[in-house]
């Protein structure tokens, strides 16, 4: 079921991309995930004995679709994925609003099991002047429940001059 629900969304990523403007600024944004906590174990995680392998998937709609894998070492009380990975995306403005999303999955011999996921808009720090930002992003369960949190940075490594820039008076000689 979950490849059925992946299918479309890797369509029209790939569509939307080959429509952008090219005229549009473009950012860069680099995304570096550090960690994923989660409250409340998902019932797969919880059955393995061993150490879990923990997928954690960024997309920014229209700009991509990112994964990273790591290992999940689980207490009574939460369960714990270091990632330490960075994915770099090229967004421009679209007019719409943006969110960078977080979807995390646990693997087993069935497949991808959904553990939790979360989203975070972009809109306030495309316009900011910040050229990195630490957040961290609440996750929730498949039935809306607080599960967690992944924690990441959020990096503008080669941003354009804003457009404040271009209001300032013109340097004179």
């Amino acid at each position: 079921m979950l490849s059925v629900l992946c299918l479309p969304f890797a369509l029209f990523n790939t569509a939307a991309t080959m429509m952008e403007d090219p005229a549009l600024p473009r950012h860069h944004l680099t995304v570096r995930l550090h960690s994923a906590q989660l409250d409340t174990p998902a019932p797969l995680l919880e059955r393995q004995e061993q150490q879990q392998q923990l997928v954690c998937v960024a997309e920014i709609e229209r700009f991509g679709r990112l994964r990273a894998e790591a290992c999940a070492s689980s207490s009574a009380e939460a369960i714990l994925c270091e990632f330490e990975e960075e994915f770099e995306f090229v967004v421009s403005p679209t007019g719409r609003s943006q969110h960078l999303k977080l979807v995390l999955f646990a693997l087993s011999e069935q497949g991808q099991q959904y553990v939790a996921a979360g989203s975070l808009g972009l809109d306030s720090l495309l316009g900011s002047d910040t050229p990195h930002q630490r957040v961290t992003v609440p996750v929730v369960d498949e039935v809306g429940k607080h599960a967690g949190a992944v924690d990441c940075t959020l990096r503008f490594p080669s941003r354009p001059p804003s457009a404040a820039d271009g209001d300032a008076a013109p340097e004179t000689g």
